[in-house]
Parts: C-alpha cells; sequence; structure tokens
C-alpha cells in the first residue's frame, strides 16, 4: 500500500483504531476495480491483521466506538 499525502496527514486525527479500519479497508481495493463495491470488515479479520488485540478484551467496544468516530 502506498499512502498518500493526506493520508499520511489525516492519520494524525485519527485514533488508532480508526486508523487500522481504515488501512484494512484501502488493503481491500484493487487495482482493477471499476465500481464501488461493498466491503464488510469484521472484528476477527482486525485481529487477524493486528494480533495486539487478542489479548484486548475491550477491542469489541474499541471497534464499535471506532466505526462510530468514522460516520
Amino acid at each position: 500500500m502506498v499512502r498518500s499525502n493526506d493520508y499520511s496527514s489525516a492519520s494524525y486525527t485519527l485514533s488508532p483504531d480508526a486508523h487500522r479500519i481504515i488501512s484494512i479497508a484501502i488493503a481491500e481495493i484493487r487495482k482493477d476495480d471499476t465500481c464501488f463495491t461493498t466491503f464488510r470488515i469484521y472484528v476477527k479479520k482486525l485481529v487477524d491483521f493486528f494480533p495486539m488485540l487478542k489479548s484486548d478484551k475491550n477491542a469489541i467496544a474499541r471497534v464499535d466506538k471506532a466505526t462510530d468516530s468514522l460516520m
């Protein structure tokens, strides 16, 4: 994944959990995608992608709060 300057500067205003969600969402996009697609990102995928969340008992609540902040 290549980050643009806008994405890098936006990362200062996002919580780490929101940043993780955005990173996974971007990783789902393929170069040959030509139309808008709805992606589902499950907490399990976040935990698999970011193993430090495995030991966090509040991971679901943190992800819920992060998704609310992104809306």
